[in-house]
């Protein structure tokens, strides 16, 4: 097996609700547990970061969907790695949904993963820097 990791960030399309996220996540989880696809899903005030490791072709599968989603705009791939464990081993896929002041406090408990903090644009972060938050909020949520 070829375990890769992908690491995006997308827009939340406008309208989508808790209830909504929750409905895509469990179809999700029951989606993942049939490939094998493990991570860790964030959302923040608008914007999603997500992290899927699994078999390198089902996780391209996988982002090539998400990418297509009209759920998701403005996608940005931050991270393509081939790896020899996983960092999101324990979960389909968790779910942890931050204020802007949560992430802060959770990104300045990470090395200052984003520095001077003006609202959360991942897009603005390195990929070191969004892996570490992503590891750092699987073990505290």
């Amino acid at each position: 097996m070829s375990l890769s990791r992908i690491i995006y960030s997308s827009q939340a399309a406008p309208g989508l609700g808790l209830a909504q996220q929750r409905a895509i996540l469990e179809r999700a989880r029951r989606s993942n547990e049939k490939l094998g696809i493990t991570g860790i899903l964030l959302y923040c005030e608008g914007r999603f970061v997500q992290a899927i490791e699994g078999e390198r072709s089902d996780v391209s599968a996988l982002f090539q969907r998400i990418s297509a989603d009209r759920l998701h705009l403005q996608v940005t791939l931050l991270e393509v790695s081939d790896e020899e464990e996983r960092l999101f081993g324990e979960w389909e896929m968790k779910f942890v949904s931050l204020t802007q002041a949560q992430t802060r406090e959770r990104a300045e408990a990470t090395r200052g993963a984003m520095g001077a903090f003006k609202g959360f644009d991942p897009n603005l972060m390195s990929s070191e820097s969004v892996r570490a938050l992503l590891v750092d909020l699987s073990r505290v949520y």
